[in-house]
């Protein structure tokens, strides 16, 4: 089983290179809030500097869709993410009645954290990293 991140940028990377020609996901409208993991290092680095343990959470902030996930994934090759997208029925999971969003308040208030990677970055660094990889791989 693959997260939805990781099959989105792989299946980009693939389609761009010829390796593909579709990437099959369930529901496109699911919402979450992606965030690049050294950012999080990051907060727990300055949670390690404080004199007493509290609870934060280090998030973007920001809900995206798997639809929105797919549309920067694609462009960052030049590419439509409707020309090749496939909705499996059977991949198809209820949508949550709240989304999956993080509040970073505390930390941004109590540490001063912000993440300094936006999604459209994230997503472009993913789809690099595997175009990176499948090349080096040949065929």
């Amino acid at each position: 089983m693959q997260f939805v991140t990781r099959a989105v940028s792989h299946g980009v990377a693939e389609i761009k290179l010829g390796l593909a020609e579709e990437v099959t996901l369930g529901n496109l409208s699911a919402v979450r809030d992606w965030s690049f993991a050294g950012d999080t290092m990051r907060g727990a680095w300055l949670t390690l500097q404080q004199d007493r343990p509290e609870d934060y959470v280090f998030a973007s902030g920001v809900g995206h869709t798997v639809a929105e996930l797919l549309d920067v994934a694609f462009a960052c090759v030049g590419l439509e993410a409707g020309d090749y997208v496939r909705v499996d029925p059977q991949l198809v999971r209820p949508l949550e009645r709240s989304p999956s969003i993080g509040d970073p308040s505390h930390a941004r208030e109590a540490l001063g954290w912000e993440p300094e990677v936006s999604f459209e970055r994230l997503v472009r660094r993913m789809v690099e990293a595997d175009m990176r990889a499948l090349q080096a791989a040949g065929p």
